[in-house]
């Protein structure tokens, strides 16, 4: 189910802002519609992605994680 965001939010592990257009499954779409984070795409609709072009965005950088220490008793 093709999906428009109406607010900003995380679905499928990405960051989608007010506006982006997103694939949904039909049980999430329903969720979605209905708590107002989303609505159907129109006709009348473009996806942002169609918008912009072909162009795509360049992927964000990976986190650094945590740096772990042993410790360990001195004898």
């Amino acid at each position: 189910m093709k999906l428009i965001a109406t607010k900003s939010m995380l679905y499928g592990g990405k960051d989608l802002q007010a506006g982006d257009a997103f694939e949904a499954s039909e049980r999430d779409g329903k969720l979605l519609k209905a708590i107002r984070k989303a609505r159907e795409v129109d006709a009348a609709d473009k996806p942002a992605d169609e918008e912009r072009g072909s162009k795509p965005t360049p992927a964000a950088p990976a986190r650094q994680k945590y740096q772990t220490r042993r410790m360990k008793a001195k004898d």
